[in-house]
């Protein structure tokens, strides 16, 4: 079976788990494809996670707002969450208070499954940033330049 990706986006945050680095790409959908509508003017992007396998050590390679090329296949993983992680996360994207009271001992105690989907990064090039970097319809695709592998020494760009 084949699982390869090649996906384009904007970085929009990275984080360290580990010893693995992540970020969090918005990808707007390429010409002909189904639209994705925020409102009446924009586009909404898709959003996934990218992960670069043993690359926290390094530092991020890049920023927000940069432009990421990235190969790599498709993963899957199962994780634990705890109610206070989940109220937590949904604080940082909702800052709203809780509408309700709830027990800290039952915060930690109340657990759920969750899954997500991600990209498990073999080779990534920095395209650029959002601000110097337009495309237009008739634009080709630029091949794959020069690229870096994470985990390595080489794709430090310090």
């Amino acid at each position: 079976m084949i699982n390869q990706i090649l996906l384009e986006g904007i970085v929009v945050s990275t984080w360290k788990y580990g010893s693995d680095l992540f970020a969090r790409l918005a990808s707007y959908r390429d010409p002909g494809q189904p639209i994705k509508r925020l409102n009446e003017t924009r586009d909404e992007p898709d959003y996934i996670n990218v992960r670069f396998t043993n690359a926290a050590h390094q530092g991020a390679f890049f920023q927000k707002g940069s432009i990421l090329r990235v190969e790599g296949l498709l993963q899957s993983r199962e994780y634990s969450e705890t109610l206070e992680e989940f109220l937590q996360k949904s604080r940082k994207t909702s800052p709203a208070a809780v509408p309700f009271e709830v027990d800290p001992l039952v915060l930690r105690q109340v657990h759920s499954g969750r899954s997500t989907q991600e990209i498990l990064v073999r080779q990534f090039v920095i395209q650029g940033s959002r601000g110097e970097r337009t495309r237009s319809v008739e634009e080709p695709r630029p091949s794959l330049p020069a690229v870096l592998e994470p985990g390595t020494p080489e794709a430090s760009l310090d």
